[in-house]
Parts: C-alpha cells; structure tokens; sequence
C-alpha cells in the first residue's frame, strides 16, 4: 500500500495534546521486538505517529487507518487482520478476526475505550467491536488501555472487560491526579 493512501495526516484531532501526552507515556511500553496487538481511534494514531522510526517490533491490527499509519515506520513489520470491516468502529469484526485471534499471543495489547470506569470496567456500544477487543485482550500478555480523561468514569451498555483484565491505563492525567483515585486502588499501573 502506497503511502500516498494516508488518511487524515494533517487534520486537527480532537484533544490533541492531551493524546499527544498520553502518546508519549505510551511510548515507554515499547522495546525491541515486541509483538504489540493495537486497535484504532485518534489516540492510538497519535501514538503510532510517535513510534521511533527505527524500533524493530511487529503490530498486529484490525484496523484499517491503523494499518496505514504504521506504513511511515520502516522498521516495523505490520500485519492486518482482515474481514468484514464495522462502520461503527472502522474495524475488522469477521469470523476470520476471532480464529487469527486465538491463534496468537501478543506481547502487549494497547486498546482505545470510548467509557471506562473503576467499578464497570470498560464498556462500549457495538456489540460486534466488543467481541473483537474481548478476543484482542485474550491473545495478549499485557494490556494498555489509552484513554483520555473525559472518558473516565462512563459507561456504555454492553461491557468489553473488568478493570481486573486491564494491565496498564493511560491518560494525559498524572498518575497521582485526585481523578484517578478510584483506579489508583485496582490492581493496576497508572502511566
């Protein structure tokens, strides 16, 4: 793929610096040859955009803008999950995503969240990208939810997981911030 296909390079993100922050926290995560499994959203673009350009790592995704942000990283080899793509969350929600899926163990699984919450956990709307990122986080070692902070403290109708399958959370917030409280008392890291 061309990386003249680029989607949305110069458009102002919503939040942007505040994704910028959590971008960079995120950043620390990463090592050597790692095998990440990434989802999508602006968040997870900002990050990609932040990548060393000579980090030797493998991505796995099911999103397509995904696929084509890490195009610009020469170093890392990127694999697309294909099927069937959602219009609700621009992944890629087939059969042929869950059998990929449990066949693979990712290093780290770093995943956008439209709501989370200490008590529900993480929650979403769209029942087919829900399985998607139950399976994302079963075929991963660690898991990174990337959120900014307005989406703390929400939920939606249907949930993806506990606040107990989360390894890391991630906001533009500072690990000590009195809004991060509630999750400071989970069992979890707070970058």
């Amino acid at each position: 793929m061309s990386a003249a296909y680029h989607i949305g390079h110069d458009s102002q993100t919503y939040a942007q610096s505040s994704k910028h922050v959590i971008a960079d926290k995120t950043l620390s995560l990463l090592r050597e040859d790692i095998i990440v499994l990434i989802g999508g959203g602006t968040t997870a673009g900002e990050f990609i955009k932040r990548i060393p350009a000579n980090l030797r790592a493998t991505f796995i995704t099911v999103n397509v803008l995904t696929a084509v942000e890490l195009l610009d990283k020469p170093a890392i080899k990127t694999i697309m999950i294909g099927g069937q793509i959602s219009a609700y969350s621009q992944m890629t929600v087939s059969g042929e995503v869950f059998e990929y899926l449990a066949g693979i163990r990712a290093d780290l699984c770093i995943l956008g969240t439209n709501a989370i919450d200490p008590s529900n956990g993480l929650t979403d709307s769209d029942w087919e990208t829900i399985q998607v990122k139950k399976a994302m986080i079963k075929a991963a070692e660690k898991v990174a939810v990337i959120a900014i902070s307005e989406k703390l403290n929400s939920n939606m109708q249907m949930k993806i997981a506990d606040i107990e399958e989360i390894d890391y959370l991630i906001t533009e917030l500072s690990p000590d911030s009195p809004e991060l409280q509630a999750y400071r008392s989970k069992n979890l890291t707070i970058l």
